[in-house]
C-alpha cells in the first residue's frame, strides 16, 4: 500500500522546505500583484492610457533576476550546505521585506505630511484672495 503524498508534510525535514516554498511562491506573487496594481492606480489618477504596457513591462522586470541569476543559484546550491544556504537566503528576504514595509509606511507619511502642507498652504492662500 503507498503511502500518501501528504505524508511527507508530517516528517520534520520536509515541512521547513513546503513552507519556505509555498510563502517564498506567495510572497513573489502578492508584491507582483502590489506593483501592478500601484500602476494601474497612479495611471488611471493621471488619465494616462499606458497602463497595459507599463504593467507588461514591470511584470518582466520582476521575472529577470529569476532568469539572470537561476545559473548562479544553482552553483551556489551545488557549492554550498542546502539547508544552511536556504536559511541564509530566508533570512535575507525576511530583512529585505522589512524594508520595504518600512519603505512603503515612510512613503506613505510623506505623501500624507506633504498633502496636509498643501492643504495648510491652500488655505492661508485663500485668506490672503478674501483679504
Amino acid at each position: 500500500m503507498a503511502a500518501s503524498q501528504f505524508a511527507l508534510l508530517k516528517e520534520r525535514r520536509f515541512l521547513p522546505l513546503f513552507l519556505a516554498q509555498f510563502l517564498g511562491a506567495f510572497n513573489g506573487n502578492f508584491y507582483k500583484s502590489a506593483v501592478q496594481i500601484l500602476i494601474l492606480f497612479r495611471l488611471a489618477d493621471a488619465g494616462s492610457t499606458r497602463a497595459k504596457v507599463l504593467v507588461t513591462v514591470a511584470t518582466g522586470l520582476l521575472i529577470l533576476p529569476s532568469l539572470l541569476f537561476s545559473g548562479i543559484a544553482g552553483q551556489l546550491a551545488d557549492k554550498y550546505e542546502k539547508a544552511q544556504l536556504i536559511r541564509w537566503i530566508k533570512l535575507t528576504e525576511i530583512a529585505i521585506m522589512i524594508a520595504a514595509v518600512v519603505a512603503v509606511a515612510l512613503i506613505a507619511a510623506l505623501v500624507i505630511f506633504r498633502d496636509s502642507l498643501s492643504n495648510l498652504f491652500q488655505r492661508q492662500a485663500g485668506e490672503i484672495d478674501n483679504q
